[in-house]
């Protein structure tokens, strides 16, 4: 896993345009991408608020920014898989790009399965939608509109349980130690996003749950292992 220094910092809309290093190739993958203090705006009341944990996305490989249309999202969904791709053993031989993408497909499978269903486990790695206090609710139904819905419910979610930055942590440490994510928590994140945008079509009210429980290590090459936790119904992140 690679941690070379590029650095940049975010515009209005949260996006960075970070220039790679020469000589950066195909066996410097998996890399991992940081976003660290700052604010980023909750959709639970369209408020700015301080960055206190960091956040990542862990990029698979060349190719996976390809799919995803050249734009990586970092956000809570990123994070979480990040962190379970991180718990791995240490070295290229545990850490390869289909253990990162089986990462995001088994925290897609906690908390929202229909993101992957169609498309691939990569669609949580996918920019979403911008929503900011000029525009708060500027969703639609694809992709980039589904994941930013979630990612509201997750913020909506959190502001009743203890904020945005409490819970991200809190689910970090159960991804990360294989400790089961209780179903309330993937069903309240589900609940929320249903509700983020009455009347708009978004497609997530519509999708199917997901199965909250304890997250299984994806192996090398890249299927998960282990024993799964019991169900729950679906969920998101927050988009921080």
């Amino acid at each position: 896993m690679n941690s070379n220094g590029f650095a940049g910092t975010t515009d209005a809309n949260g996006e960075v345009q970070v220039a790679v290093t020469p000589g950066f190739g195909a066996n410097d993958y998996p890399v991992v991408i940081t976003c660290v203090g700052g604010t980023y705006f909750d959709e639970s009341d369209n408020s700015t608020q301080p960055q206190t944990e960091p956040m990542r996305s862990v990029i698979p490989d060349a190719q996976s920014i390809a799919e995803v249309g050249g734009k990586i999202g970092v956000n809570p969904f990123t994070e979480l898989a990040t962190a379970l791709f991180d718990s791995l053993p240490a070295g290229a031989a545990n850490r390869t790009a289909a253990a990162a993408k089986a990462s995001y497909g088994e925290i897609g499978r906690l908390f929202a399965p229909g993101m992957v269903a169609n498309g691939g486990a990569l669609n949580l790695m996918q920019a979403s939608t911008p929503v900011n206090t000029a525009n708060p609710t500027n969703l639609g139904n694809n992709v980039a509109g589904q994941l930013a819905t979630y990612l509201a419910g997750f913020a909506k979610y959190a502001a009743t349980n203890g904020g945005s930055m409490a819970v991200l942590a809190d689910l970090r440490t159960k991804i990360a130690t294989g400790t089961a994510v209780p179903a309330s928590v993937a069903q309240g994140i589900k609940t929320q996003a249903n509700s983020y945008t009455p009347g708009a079509t978004t497609g997530v009210t519509a999708q199917p749950s997901g199965n909250g429980g304890t997250a299984q290590k994806p192996t090398s090459g890249g299927t998960t292992g282990g024993t799964g936790g019991t169900g729950g119904t679906g969920g998101s992140g927050g988009q921080l």
